[in-house]
C-alpha cells in the first residue's frame, strides 16, 4: 500500500504546463508508476505527486490544463527528474509529451548540470575478465559519495564528439545518428576526489563496446561522464546478494561499505571462465558461493538459500542485479513471488 506523505521541499525547483490536459489523466499515470516503484504518494491541496530518490513531482489543475512542479536537492538531479519525466512521457503517452512546456529553462544551450569531460589516466586489467579505467577531471566530488552509479559517455567511433546540451525546451539534448554517443551505466570503483580521478571496472562480455573502447583507450582519451543521482549505498544487518558480472563493482562496493556487522549470503553469477578472478570482499558473517550460469540461469543454488532467510524478513535485504534476461527470471521465481520481501532490490542493466 501507497503512503501518504506531506511534501518536503527542495532548493531547485522547474515548473511545466501542460496545456489543454486534464489532471485526472497525468494524475493516474503518476500514481501508477508510483505504485509500480513502490513510491510515497504526496497529497496537498487538490494536488498529487510522489517522492523518488531524485526529488518531488507535484502536479496540479490549471485553468487551461495542469502545472507541474519538480523539486529536487542539487540542480543536477533536477536535469534528470525532468528527462527522466519527458522520456516516460514520451513512452507511455506521447500526445502528453509533446505539449509539456517547462516555464523557464536555464542554461539552454551549454552542458547539463551533472557532465563532465574527463581524460583516460590508465587501463589496467584485473584477472582475464575485467578492465579497471582510471579516469580524470575536474570536479569530480559528486561522483564520490552514497550514489555509485553514474553514465559513462564514450565518442563515436569516427569523426570528433558533439556533446550533450540542453534544449530550448528543458530536456538534454543528445546527439543521433552517427554522432550518437554510447551511454552505458558503470559503478564508482574507488576515487579520490582531491587527487581528480575515479576508477570503474568494466566487465570484457562478448561483443560489449566498452569492452572494446577500454582496450583500445589510451592515456589522455577523452569522455565524458554523467552522475545517476542513484544507486546509493544502503546500510543492512541481513543480506541475500545475487548478481552477475556486470553487477561485481557494485556488490564489492556495497559490502565494503556497511558499518556494522552483517550476515547473509552473495551469490556471484558467473557467465564466462576469469570471472572467479575478480576481488570480492567477504565481510565475516556473509558467505560467497559462485555459481556456474548459462545464458538463461540455473537458479537452483539461490533458490535454495531463500527458504533459509529468517522468518523476520523487514531485516533482510534481498538485492539482485544482472542482465535484463536474467533479472526477468529472478522476479519471476515462484519463492520471490510467493514471499512478501519488503526490501526487495531488482535491476537490470547490461553494458
Amino acid at each position: 500500500m501507497m503512503s501518504v506523505m506531506e511534501r518536503n521541499p527542495h532548493p531547485f525547483i522547474a515548473h511545466a504546463v501542460f496545456p489543454g490536459i486534464e489532471l485526472e489523466i497525468v494524475k493516474s499515470i503518476l500514481l501508477r508508476e508510483a505504485q509500480q516503484q513502490g513510491l510515497p504518494i504526496i497529497a496537498e491541496n487538490g494536488c498529487v505527486g510522489c517522492r523518488t530518490d531524485l526529488g518531488e513531482i507535484l502536479v496540479c489543475a490549471a485553468s487551461d490544463g495542469l502545472e507541474m512542479t519538480v523539486t529536487a536537492a542539487q540542480s543536477d538531479t533536477l536535469q534528470l527528474l525532468r528527462d527522466e519525466i519527458a522520456e516516460h512521457l514520451s513512452e507511455v503517452a506521447p500526445e502528453i509529451a509533446h505539449v509539456l512546456r517547462w516555464k523557464t529553462v536555464d542554461g539552454a544551450g551549454v552542458s547539463p548540470p551533472g557532465f563532465r569531460l574527463c581524460k583516460v589516466v590508465s587501463v589496467t586489467p584485473l584477472g582475464s575478465a575485467f578492465l579497471r579505467v582510471r579516469l580524470s577531471g575536474r570536479d569530480l566530488q559528486p561522483f564520490t559519495g552514497e550514489a555509485i552509479h553514474f553514465r559513462l559517455i564514450q565518442p563515436p567511433c569516427s569523426g570528433p564528439p558533439a556533446w550533450p546540451y540542453i534544449g530550448n525546451n528543458g530536456r538534454t539534448v543528445w546527439p543521433t545518428g552517427d554522432g550518437a554517443l554510447h551511454r552505458p551505466v558503470y559503478t564508482v570503483r574507488n576515487a579520490d576526489p582531491d587527487a581528480s580521478w575515479i576508477e570503474f571496472d568494466v566487465f570484457r562480455h562478448l561483443g560489449g563496446r566498452t569492452g572494446k573502447w577500454a582496450e583500445a583507450a589510451s592515456a589522455d582519451d577523452v569522455v565524458g561522464i554523467m552522475g545517476l543521482g542513484r544507486g546509493k549505498l544502503i546500510q543492512r544487518p541481513q543480506w541475500l546478494i545475487a548478481g552477475d558480472e556486470a553487477a561485481f563493482p557494485a556488490i564489492a562496493r556495497l559490502l565494503e561499505a556497511q558499518t556494522a556487522h552483517i550476515t547473509g549470503s552473495v551469490f556471484l553469477l558467473e557467465t564466462v571462465p576469469g570471472s572467479a578472478e575478480y576481488p570480492i570482499p567477504a565481510p565475516t558473517g556473509v558467505s560467497l558461493t559462485r555459481v556456474r550460469v548459462g545464458a538463461i540461469g540455473d537458479w537452483s543454488a539461490v533458490v535454495a538459500a531463500l527458504p533459509r532467510l529468517p522468518d523476520d524478513l523487514p531485516n533482510v535485504c534481498v538485492w539482485f542485479a544482472a542482465g535484463k534476461d536474467m533479472a526477468e527470471d529472478f522476479r519471476k521465481l515462484p519463492v520471490i513471488q510467493s514471499r512478501r520481501l519488503p526490501d526487495l532490490h531488482i535491476a537490470a542493466y547490461w553494458s
